[in-house]
């Protein structure tokens, strides 16, 4: 009788795990989707630090997407892990609606994920677990947490606006390739995970080339998000990246996103990204079970 229970504590203090395990990869999986689309701006003109971060974070969500994506983890032993998601993300009156599905690990599959967007003041998310067949509103986490030992912070979920920085400094450089702007900032609230940030962006087009992060008065980033024009599609008048490599030199540890199938402005009903459709079970239109040979676009 005493072991009965014992297998029956073990197993319920599993699924609580696995189901928080869930709650965290959803999330991470919707800030990266919140990062993936860069459409084009002009060039040539005198803007201020502000300015260019207006236009940067502007053209970051400045249209609506559907894609499939896989992240692969590396851990300092040199281990990987993936999961892989269906999402799709629409503007509705005003505000973000993004919506994944996991498809693997199997312990994942069917978890549902719905978040939208909100200026003044935190996000609302939504999940559906599949084996309690309900949906469940999510509280607010911190933002220096991570996730499952992973490089992405949840303070890499939130929309960014120009307003919530100061500018430190701007200054302009060169690559091989192009040119760009290395604009310093500082945020100004204070529970934000970093103390500077330096976004590096192309003046062509204000392309976000990479971000680094830092802390204290190190000149040495924790973190550094890159996504380089190798990997990169122009669909609809928009640039957008195909991958996104998250490394953190601290820790050694290597996260890569990849976007694939990936259509700009395509139609999405509304009704989408409403919570029943999660609890039907709704598919994102276009995007059936992702094989594992696709490749980016």
């Amino acid at each position: 009788m005493v072991a009965r229970i014992q297998t029956q504590r073990s197993s319920s203090e599993s699924q609580s795990m696995h189901r928080h395990q869930r709650l965290q990869w959803v999330v991470h999986v919707l800030a990266l989707f919140l990062l993936s689309s860069v459409p084009a701006a002009g060039a040539g003109e005198e803007l201020t630090g502000l300015e260019i971060l207006k236009r940067t974070f502007d053209n970051l969500y400045d249209c609506d997407l559907k894609m499939s994506l896989e992240i692969e983890l590396k851990d300092q032993s040199g281990g990987v892990s993936r999961r892989r998601a269906n999402i799709a993300r629409k503007r509705i009156r005003g505000h973000t609606h993004s919506i994944g599905r996991f498809l693997d690990p199997p312990w994942m599959r069917g978890t549902t994920m719905l978040m939208i967007d909100n200026a003044d003041r935190s996000d609302d998310h939504f999940i559906y677990l599949p084996e309690s067949k309900r949906t469940r509103r999510l509280t607010s986490v911190q933002g220096s947490d991570s996730f499952l030992g992973s490089d992405l912070w949840y303070e890499d979920l939130e929309r960014r606006y120009p307003d919530e920085y100061d500018v430190v400094d701007l200054t302009s450089a060169r690559k091989p390739e192009e040119a760009t702007y290395l604009l310093r900032v500082r945020p100004t609230r204070e529970s934000s995970a970093y103390d500077e940030i330096e976004f590096e962006i192309a003046k062509k087009d204000f392309y976000l080339l990479g971000t680094s992060y830092f802390r204290g008065d190190s000149k040495t980033p924790i973190r550094r998000i890159t996504s380089s024009r190798e990997h990169m599609v122009i669909q609809d008048g928009h640039r957008i990246p195909t991958q996104y490599v998250v490394r953190n030199d601290v820790r050694g540890t290597e996260t890569v996103a990849r976007f694939m199938r990936m259509e700009v402005n395509p139609e999405l009903s509304d009704s989408l990204f409403r919570s029943v459709a999660l609890e039907v079970g709704r598919k994102i239109p276009g995007l059936g079970r992702q094989k594992k040979k696709d490749k980016g676009m």
